[in-house]
């Protein structure tokens, strides 16, 4: 008696595609274990970035805020540094108290750094933090 030879045959777009032995047991072994991941992950409770697409919306970025962070705050935040920025940069200011006082040094540390009394560096931020107001309000 002849042995039949027999056919492998893997369905692929509604085809019956032939294949050998080997692939056809290698194609269902990677479709197994696909499934079985598939199923653990869903008792683990995992969900995946694409299970949230849809034709409305592209994933989750749409459905899902970061309520640590207001992009709206910070655009104005950043928006009022650069004009106080801005204000500040067309001041004269003689002693730099603006950018010192930016990086924390107090007013004496400042007078040491140009050998003047602390009152004079005083004085000078006063005057500035008055020019500063002034351009404020009028801006």
């Amino acid at each position: 008696m002849k042995k039949s030879k027999e056919k492998y045959i893997l369905r692929i777009n509604n085809e019956g595609i032939e294949v050998t032995k080997t692939i056809y047991e290698e194609y269902y072994r990677l479709m197994n274990r696909e499934i079985y991941l598939i199923n653990r992950d869903k008792k683990q409770g995992l969900l995946y970035y694409d299970a949230w697409d849809t034709e409305q919306s592209s994933g989750c970025y749409d459905l899902v805020m970061d309520l640590r962070f207001n992009t709206e705050e910070k655009a104005i935040k950043e928006m009022e540094q650069r004009r106080l920025w801005n204000i500040v940069s067309n001041i004269q200011d003689k002693y730099k108290v603006c950018y010192y006082t930016a990086l924390g040094f107090s007013d004496r540390e400042i007078a040491e750094v140009y050998g003047v009394s602390h009152n004079t560096i005083h004085k000078q931020k006063k005057r500035i933090f008055e020019k500063i107001k002034r351009n404020l309000e009028n801006f």
